[in-house]
């Protein structure tokens, strides 16, 4: 990859991710494990480790009575208030509520891109809750991906080299990161698209270039904010059947949602009011 072009995005990585913490991006989941075939991680020293598929025991993420104030002036804004939630490997859930309900901040929460007020939150069984930033950035390297329903793609980069910038991130090798990045672009059905620039691409390919991305450090958690906001009916229902697709291989997902359709295709649905959880429902029309 040309090292100047991705250090040149090395700023608007920057910016992506900070809008995010403004919440710019909320416009309204035999006797061992099995395991998934996609080698991938943070660094030389994790890359090419398989993923584990849950056993359905183990609990991904956990929060702990998590609050989230902010000061607006003379006012405390209660973004989240004692919420309380568990997801376990493997599963899907979606998180759902109206404008103003807490999902941005509960995405940030949860992508580790802010830190609580109060409260815990459990990644992977360890206290992320009061990390500094340095080991917070560590932690959504190694551990989470995000996709975006603005897809975040950096233009002046290829599809193969936007798949690429998790791994720049983390220290990998630029020989063994395009191999990682054209794996997952095949996998995502991008495999003759690789020189293509984000501007030669339609809506539904240019997620497919997120889901890769956010793949590419073989994550623990993929966070998904609105995957089909931005995508018509067909290309969304598409969009859908690949995040199935990598939940049926084992990936624990939390898609961040207001669509019903969507929520509804998740095991469990996590419903939002005013910054609290009001309802924790299993899907009984999902498997799982």
């Amino acid at each position: 990859m040309q090292k100047d072009l991705i250090e040149n995005a090395v700023g608007v990585v920057s910016i992506i991710i900070r809008n995010l913490e403004l919440g710019i991006n909320d416009n309204n989941g035999n006797g061992g494990p099995q395991i998934l075939q996609i080698p991938g991680g943070c660094s030389p020293a994790t890359r090419n480790q398989q993923l584990p598929i849950s056993n359905m025991q183990n609990n991904i993420v956990e929060l702990q009575d998590l609050s989230k104030f902010y000061q607006m002036g003379g006012t405390t804004v209660k973004a989240l208030r004692d919420v309380s939630m568990t997801v376990r490997s493997g599963e899907m859930v979606a998180v759902m509520g109206p404008s103003g309900s807490g999902k941005s901040t509960m995405l940030n929460m949860l992508g580790c891109l802010d830190r609580p007020t109060r409260g815990r939150y459990l990644l992977d069984g360890n206290d992320v809750s009061g990390l500094e930033d340095n080991r917070l950035s560590e932690v959504r390297c190694s551990k989470i991906g995000f996709i975006f329903q603005s897809y975040n793609l950096i233009p002046q980069l290829t599809v193969v080299e936007n798949i690429e910038v998790p791994l720049f991130y983390g220290g990998a090798p630029e020989s063994t990161s395009r191999e990682r990045a054209v794996e997952l672009a095949e996998l995502v059905g991008l495999g003759k698209r690789l020189s293509h620039l984000p501007v030669q691409l339609s809506g539904g390919e240019r997620q497919r270039v997120g889901i890769a991305r956010s793949m590419a450090n073989n994550p623990l958690l993929l966070l998904a904010d609105e995957p089909t906001g931005n995508l018509d009916s067909k290309t969304g229902a598409d969009i859908l059947s690949l995040l199935h697709d990598l939940h049926n291989h084992g990936a624990t997902l939390i898609v961040v949602t207001h669509d019903k359709n969507v929520g509804g295709q998740c095991q469990r649905i996590f419903q939002m009011s005013d910054g609290c959880l009001t309802n924790n429902a299993k899907n009984h029309y999902i498997q799982g």
